[in-house]
Order: structure tokens, then sequence, then C-alpha cells
């Protein structure tokens, strides 16, 4: 790559701007200046023409909306799985398909919503899915969140998610803000790992009819500590022993 082609600071750690608006494919690492770049700037790449991007394994940081709006069908490669910050809303409305996410303490604020193609998300380890996280991810289908370790989903984390048919949470989850699967019409099932029934800050399925209420399958010695729970107790008709 042309020096040309973007602006860096100037010990060449953050990547402030891609500036050739014809670059399609980039792989950072593959380039003996980015490969040292540790941080994405904010909206960097925002509204640009790339398809798909390699990510040096320096990488600490993507800035806000650093990739909103951008085309990423190609997707995205995270060559570390330490730690990574994520800035708010920093791949919001791009139309990437799929990705295989780094460890993050956070899924950021609005970090995905209205990517209205991403059919497929591989979590790492994360500890919470911030607000509006994946708000209006039209085609994503199934969420398994068994590995990752999560503690919490914010509000609308999953909201609008209209083909969404199956959630996995794990043992670690605590907390579940409102409308976390706010209609989300498709949904059929919930399997919560969870002996003790995750604090619920409001009706995380607002906008679904009763008959819309998915099934919800938690461990067999917990069903009735569930079903009798603050704000579980409303879907008690559909808490049910994983099978």
């Amino acid at each position: 790559m042309a020096t040309k082609d973007y602006e860096l600071t100037s010990d060449g750690l953050t990547l402030l701007k891609w500036i050739n608006s014809s670059t399609t494919t980039l792989d950072m690492q593959a380039d003996s200046k980015l490969q040292r770049v540790n941080t994405i700037g904010t909206e960097a790449f925002k509204g640009s023409n790339l398809t798909s991007i390699v990510f040096p394994n320096s990488l600490k940081e993507i800035g806000d909306e650093a990739f909103s709006g951008t085309k990423l069908t190609g997707g995205v490669k995270f060559n570390t799985a330490s730690n990574v910050i994520f800035g708010k809303g920093a791949f919001s409305r791009s139309h990437i398909v799929s990705v295989q996410l780094p460890y993050t303490t956070e899924i950021s604020r609005s970090m995905f919503s209205h990517c209205y193609h991403l059919k497929e998300v591989t979590f790492g380890k994360v500890g919470i899915i911030s607000k509006s996280g994946f708000h209006s991810c039209h085609a994503l289908t199934q969420v398994d969140l068994r590995d990752s370790g999560v503690k919490e989903l914010g509000e609308a984390a999953f909201a609008n998610c209209t083909a969404l048919t199956k959630v996995f949470l794990p043992a670690s989850v605590k907390k579940i803000d409102g409308l976390a699967f706010g209609l989300c019409s498709a949904l059929q099932s919930i399997t919560i790992d969870a002996l003790n029934p995750p604090t619920l800050t409001g009706d995380i399925f607002f906008g679904l009819k009763a008959d819309q209420i998915p099934n919800i399958y938690v461990p067999a010695t917990s069903v009735n500590d569930y079903k009798t729970a603050a704000k579980w107790s409303i879907y008690a008709a559909k808490i049910h022993p994983k099978p």
C-alpha cells in the first residue's frame, strides 16, 4: 500500500483515515507499516467501498463508527484472540454477512445495529453485549453465546432481529435488560444454562403477543425458580426443563 492511501499518526500506531476510495480489499498484516497499527480511528473507513479486511496481529482498538456503512461483504478477519476494544457503532449499517469475533469485554452500543445482511456471528469471550448491539439484524437466525462467558445483555441487544429463531445463553448470564428480544417475531426458543434466573429489568419480549413468546428452556432443577422469579413469572407457561 502506498502511504498516500491512508493517514497515520506520527508514531504509526493509529490509522486515522483511509483515503483511497478505490480500495476494496485490504490485508493490514501483509503491509510493513499497517501491521504496526494497534488502533483504527473514529470513522476511519466510514462509508468506504471496502469489501474485506484482514486486521493486524497488533490490533487493540477500533473507534466509533470506524466501519459504519461500509460494504464488507467479503468479511473481516481478526488475527488475534486478545481483547479488542470496540467503539460505538463500529460496524453499524455495514453489509457484513458473517463475523468471527475476538475476545472483548464489550460488544459496544449499536456495534452491529442495522446490519441487515449479517447471518452468522461466532462469539469469542465477551463480558457484555451493550444496548442495541445487534438491533435490526434481519438475517440473523441463531445466536449461540454458550462459550462466551457473557454476563449481561443490554437493552434491545437483539431487538427487531426478525429472522432470529434460536438463542443459547451460558451459565454466566446474570442480567437481561428490557427489549433484549423485542419484536423478534420468529423466535422459537431461548435455552439458558444459568441455574439462577438472570435479573430482568423489563419486558424482554416487548412487542410480541402471548402466542409469540418463545419456549424458554432452563436447567431442570431451576424450572420452579424461573417460574416464580420477578418478571420471569409472566412467562411461566413457556418455561420448561432443558431437553
